[in-house]
């Protein structure tokens, strides 16, 4: 029930499109992705996953096909095929897709439940509730308390109220109701307007495999029914329960906005000050009303008074970045990323806020941050960034790692090419960067970056094995034909100097100057050239 259930709140009944070709998902793919990318690839399966990131569900359907057909996970693959489909409206399809999945694992209890409610929510209940049936048919535990819940659901949403009631009271009377079936009881109960959802509702809370979804959802029905104080001390006991579920936290803010509920939560604070969870909703509340410095104090009282979870230290960054703290918000988050390495939402805050107001190394860290927190899910974005980021501050060792990850997926990356030909140089491996060099000249041979960048290589006493002056100056007058800068006018100079051709260098580091009339390294290095400096 774990993975399909989220899944669930994705799907939703539309209607059917036509499925791509081969070709044109190659095109497609080229479009989203970029050639690069899909050329070179980490595969089927991660070209796959790249569209599911980008939400192209559309490319992603036939991408998870292929991606099933060179060798993926098959419930990793039919999963998000299907559910790639109904997320392009193409329920025909997804439903062909869902059978195929049901007979190559007939057996299978995930997918049975997963499509059987695919089926239920296109229109085809009878055959959800003939796999629900069949389900609980097969056993009991987990499967057949999933596929109670499935039966429940068809038949709920087939509008058949009678034979919904009949199978909620057999399923009660016959199995060991759980969290979803009190939930999906408390649903029916709830839209025909009975009084007993919301004591089904109290079951699903208080029972052993409760979520934080149940509580958000006995949280927005205390709240719909006017209980505000039920839904905040649902909320406050969620949040101890749950401490790090943030879905659970956003409703419950929404549900402590209402007047009645706030007063509430200020009582509760009044008779027990020391309630750091209190204080987290009541900061939460205050930051989706728009009172940030309000927020902020709170959330640092629940921390003061050890509520240190991820949910408090990102919400406390948030409203310190609201109020334009924004180096005391990234110091929060450093500090919540270095408590919490696998908190995956922590680090990409960290990485956002980052970009927006920190150095290239407090970019770089963040990065890493990222990196240490999800290290299967890579992204051309994070590794690029981090790449750029690395060259600038220097740090070849560090830039030769991103660079390496990079092209272990994206492997006709242009950046991480290039940026990896530089790091092999300052980590004088020479045989290795020369090749990296080639390499990369090979694919760009107009490109005036890595014209200039081979050319200053061959230059470098510490890059090459032996320094090639007359190549370096090639490189470097086809680079400046291209694209004349400061620097591709500087190197130039430095290989006519190597060459012994002296008025060259001069005239060509004159023009550099020109160039950039503001550098004084430009304007030192011309002064060797014309023995003004010794």
């Amino acid at each position: 029930m774990t993975l399909v259930l989220p899944l669930l709140a994705w799907l939703v009944a539309v209607a059917p499109t036509a499925r791509a070709t081969p070709d044109a998902l190659l095109r497609r793919t080229e479009g989203v992705l970029g050639r690069d990318e899909v050329v070179g690839g980490g595969g089927a399966e991660q070209l796959a996953r790249s569209l599911v990131d980008r939400e192209q569900w559309d490319v992603a359907a036939p991408a998870w096909a292929a991606a099933r057909d060179a060798g993926a996970d098959p419930d990793t693959a039919w999963t998000w095929e299907v559910v790639s489909l109904v997320e392009s409206e193409q329920w025909e399809l997804a439903q062909l897709v869902a059978l195929s999945a049901l007979a190559e694992a007939p057996t299978d209890d995930q997918r049975h439940l997963l499509y059987g409610w695919l089926m239920c929510r296109a229109g085809a209940e009878r055959g959800a509730r003939r796999i629900a049936r069949l389900r609980h048919d097969e056993g009991g535990g987990d499967q057949g308390a999933g596929a109670a819940v499935l039966e429940l659901r068809a038949l709920r949403h087939a509008g058949r109220a009678g034979s919904w009631a009949r199978a909620r009271r057999r399923l009660l009377r016959t199995g060991s109701p759980d969290a979803w079936l009190w939930m999906e009881s408390s649903i029916g109960h709830f839209l025909s307007r009975d009084p007993e959802a919301l004591v089904d509702l109290e079951r699903a809370v208080q029972a052993p495999q409760a979520t934080g979804q149940h509580v958000a959802a006995a949280i927005d029905l205390r709240a719909a029914v006017g209980d505000h104080r039920r839904a905040i001390d649902l909320a406050l006991a969620g949040l101890v329960r749950f401490p790090d579920d943030r879905a659970l936290g956003a409703r419950a803010a929404i549900a402590a906005t209402h007047p009645e509920a706030a007063a509430w939560l200020d009582e509760v604070l009044h008779a027990a000050p020391d309630r750091a969870e209190a204080y987290e909703l009541r900061g939460a509340r205050r930051l989706a009303q728009g009172d940030a410095a309000g927020a902020r104090d709170d959330l640092a009282t629940a921390v003061a008074l050890g509520r240190r979870t991820a949910s408090v230290r990102g919400l406390h960054a948030t409203a310190l970045a609201e109020l334009g703290l924004d180096e005391r918000a990234l110091s929060v988050l450093d500090e919540a990323t270095d408590a919490f390495p696998d908190h995956d939402g922590l680090a990409r805050e960290r990485l956002e806020l980052a970009r927006r107001v920190g150095s290239p190394g407090a970019r770089l860290m963040a990065a890493e941050a990222v990196l240490r927190a999800a290290p299967e899910a890579p992204s051309a974005e994070l590794e690029d960034g981090a790449i750029q980021d690395a060259l600038l501050l220097g740090r070849p060792d560090e830039l030769l790692r991103w660079t390496e990850r990079a092209l272990a997926w994206r492997p006709h990356s242009e950046l991480a090419l290039r940026a990896r030909a530089v790091a092999l140089g300052q980590l004088q491996r020479p045989d290795e960067a020369l090749d990296a060099w080639e390499t990369v000249h090979a694919r760009l041979p107009t490109d005036p970056d890595v014209l200039v960048g081979f050319a200053g290589f061959l230059l470098s006493p510490g890059g090459a094995l032996s320094p090639d002056p007359a190549r370096a100056r090639s490189l470097a007058r086809r680079a400046v034909e291209l694209r004349p800068t400061a620097g591709s006018l500087q190197v130039l100079a430095a290989a006519a100097w190597a060459l012994g051709d002296r008025d060259e260098a001069v005239a060509r580091q004159r023009d550099a100057v020109r160039l950039s009339p503001d550098d004084d390294g430009l304007k030192r290095r011309l002064q060797l050239y014309t023995g003004e400096l010794p």
